[in-house]
Order: structure tokens, then sequence, then C-alpha cells
């Protein structure tokens, strides 16, 4: 919840200094009336937030490296998504696109070997990778955010407060700002019971937020008004740099490379392949 609430804080403030004429009186008036006129795009940005929530639980049954290459195949699912959103249905080239990506995250999985522990029963794999999986969904939701910014930008354009692509950004980062704020409170009630958390802790909570604030700032600059799953599948691949950092450190031992880079090959190829599609169909 600390960590929701620095981000969505620190985005308003952000976007205060930027763009103040949007959020503005007039401006506000204006992106309540995109919000009414686009309900679908702005309950799945708000089902957004439950990525983390998901994640966190999803290595409970399964290692965490198990959980985090699941989420690798988010990219394409933005593409999934926004194809839902746009036209109601999935073609068989995005499905495809999707399936490669899913092949590679289980290559990228079993590069380490017998190392990755899938958490023992068969229950516990299924449940850890269902919850994973989940997380990958929410976060493939966020696309949501960046078709409402655009809805956010033509009411505000029509209103005088601005012109330009910026303004697309400004309307998917108030999105993401309020979707995750708007829960934050839940969080830190719940967390009430557990006391207060030690400054080191606090400081942790805080450093994350700005994280989070900067790393989802930068996702939405790099995909600019439209959705580039090329950039978004190589800020997915964190498992195969990770497992690439711990080889060349001498950490991790008995990766087989091959199958490694291989998985990161279909990964970027399926999210660069739904990119070409996506821009030649256009």
């Amino acid at each position: 919840g600390l960590v929701r609430l620095v981000f969505s804080v620190g985005m308003l403030t952000l976007l205060a200094i930027l763009y103040r004429p949007m959020l503005s009186r007039k401006g506000a008036i204006a992106a309540k009336r995109a919000i009414k006129e686009n309900p679908k795009a702005s309950l799945l940005a708000l089902l957004t937030t439950g990525d983390v929530l998901l994640f966190s639980l999803s290595y409970r049954y399964v290692d965490i490296s198990v959980a985090t290459a699941i989420t690798a195949v988010t990219p394409a699912l933005n593409v999934i998504v926004l194809s839902l959103l746009t036209f109601g249905w999935v073609s068989r080239s995005q499905a495809s696109g999707l399936m490669v990506a899913i092949v590679g995250v289980g290559l990228v999985m079993w590069a380490e070997g017998g190392t990755i522990a899938m958490g023992g029963e068969w229950w516990r794999i299924v449940a850890g990778s269902a919850l994973a999986l989940g997380a990958a969904v929410c976060g493939g939701l966020t696309v949501a955010a960046l078709r409402l910014g655009e809805a956010l930008a033509i009411e505000w354009y029509w209103e005088g407060l601005g012109t330009g692509p910026g303004m697309v950004w400004c309307g998917s980062m108030l999105t993401l700002a309020l979707a995750q704020g708007i829960p934050a409170p839940v969080f830190l009630v719940l967390a009430v019971p557990l006391g207060l958390p030690s400054l080191a802790d606090l400081g942790l909570m805080v450093l994350t937020g700005l994280a989070v604030l900067l790393g989802t700032a930068l996702w939405a600059l790099a995909n600019g008004g439209g959705l580039h799953p090329v950039v978004n599948g190589l800020g997915y691949l964190q498992p195969g740099w990770a497992v690439l950092l711990l080889v060349s450190l001498g950490i991790a031992t008995g990766v087989n490379l091959a199958l490694l880079g291989l998985g990161l090959l279909l990964i970027v190829g399926a999210n660069a392949g739904l990119q070409f599609w996506g821009t030649h169909r256009a």
C-alpha cells in the first residue's frame, strides 16, 4: 500500500508540474466525462493493481524465479488485451505470438535445470503458476491505461487545454496514478495489525515506489501513443538477465546457456512479430 501511495502521490505531483491545465477544474470535468464514456477501459485499468498482490502470493507456492519468468508473457498479453479492446477479438497471428512467447518462457525457466524448485506437490505448482499468470494478465491490462489516456487527451484537446502527444502520456499516467492510489488505503489498513515498519523497511518501500514511478513513466514514454511489444519484451526479461548476471559472477553453475539464449530469443522474437504484424496491418 505504501509503495502504491508513493507512486500515486509522486506521479500526481509530476503531472501537476508538467501538465497543470489538465489537472485544473476544467480538466477534471473533462477527465470525468472521458472515464464515464470508457467504462471498460477504466475498469480494466483499475484491475492492474492486482499484479503485485497475485505475484506475491504466487511465490508462496513456487520458486520466485518461476513466478518471475511467467510474467515475461506480459508484453504479449498487452497486445491481446489491446486487440480485445479495439476489435473485440484476437487474431491467429496474435495467438501464435503469445504461444511462442510462452514457449520461450518455459525455456528460460528450465535453463537452470534442477536448481529451480517448483514447489514439490502438484497442486502447489498449479496454484503458484496460476497466480503468476494472473499477475501477468493484470500487467497486460496496463495497456487499458494507454487507451484511456488517448480518450482523456481528446477531451482535453477539445477543451483547449493543450496539444501534442504529451497529453496522451499525461492521460495514461493519470489513469495509472488513480488506479494504484485508490486501493492503496485498503492495503495500509490491512497492514495495521503488523505494526509500524522499521526505518530501513520504510525507506525501502519509498525507494520501491519511486522505482515503480520511474519504470512506469519510461514504459509509457517508450510506447508513446501506441504500443511497442519489443520494448516491453526487453523490459520483462528480468529472469533471463538475472541468470546471465549470476553466471558472469560465477554464482550460478550448471546453466544451459544455449537453452537460455533460445528462450530469450523466442520471447523477443514473438513480440517483434506481434509489433511487425500490428504495424503493417494498420
